[in-house]
């Protein structure tokens, strides 16, 4: 029964401990070739085009976040994970993508899928200002930082 409190205290610490070790409080930033300091800032796609046609970006919300090994966020509907490496804002894609199963409503559904096409592919990264844009053959991304 002595060791209890002890035990107790131990586990305390080490929550507290795995607590603080995940806030970091700085948000992401990267240079103009993309190669990020942080993680984490989160992106909001404002604009984009596929194969030249415009996508309808007033169909629903789409969000990103720059992660250390891949780009997640909600893909209008559904959130998604495609595994990346950056160097010099050249991207890699490591892994296939993976995104949760929910549906939506038609127009909803083809924006999620004609974004999730384009950032399976995309090849370059740039970051200017308040504009993060992410790109490939024939597609650009636009996003803005998400308030």
């Amino acid at each position: 029964m002595e060791k209890m409190p002890k035990i107790a205290s131990l586990m305390t610490a080490l929550l507290l401990a795995a607590c603080q070790a995940g806030v970091s409080g700085a948000s992401q930033t990267t240079d103009n070739s993309g190669n990020s300091a942080h993680s984490g800032s989160k992106w909001i796609l404002v604009a984009g085009k596929v194969k030249g046609k415009p996508l309808n970006t007033q169909d629903g919300k789409i969000t990103l976040i720059q992660e250390k090994d891949a780009f997640t966020g909600v893909s209008a509907i559904n959130h998604y994970r495609v595994p990346v490496k950056i160097h010099d804002g050249r991207i890699e894609h490591t892994e296939p993508p993976t995104t949760t199963l929910m549906a939506g409503p038609a127009e909803t559904m083809r924006l999620e899928r004609d974004y999730l096409d384009a950032i399976s592919v995309v090849k370059t990264l740039k970051h200017e200002s308040d504009r993060l844009t992410i790109s490939g053959d024939g597609i650009e991304l636009q996003f803005r930082p998400a308030p």
